[in-house]
């Protein structure tokens, strides 16, 4: 494992304790982020990531991404950091 897909693992760890604390999310945004973290697990537990892949995640945490800027800031931070790190695994 390369530290680039170590440090998602732990990030997706981060992000789901967030989820976990959220108590202002609606069951909406809670099942989009859950959906993005187990496309991220699941690219992440297959032998590759294709970068076609690695596109069609980043683009869904990014309409993700403007849900939540102002209201969890947090986990706004969060989904940047799993897509950044993405991007270059």
């Amino acid at each position: 494992m390369n530290p680039s897909e170590s440090r998602l693992r732990e990030l997706l760890e981060q992000l789901h304790t967030e989820l976990e604390r959220a108590t202002t999310l609606d069951d909406q945004a809670r099942d989009a982020l859950e959906h993005l973290r187990g496309d991220i697990q699941a690219a992440l537990d297959a032998s590759e990531i294709s970068a076609q892949h690695s596109r069609a995640i980043s683009a869904r945490g990014a309409n993700i991404l403007d849900q939540f800027e102002d209201a969890h800031p947090q986990i706004t931070l969060l989904i940047k950091s799993l897509l950044d790190h993405l991007a270059a695994v």
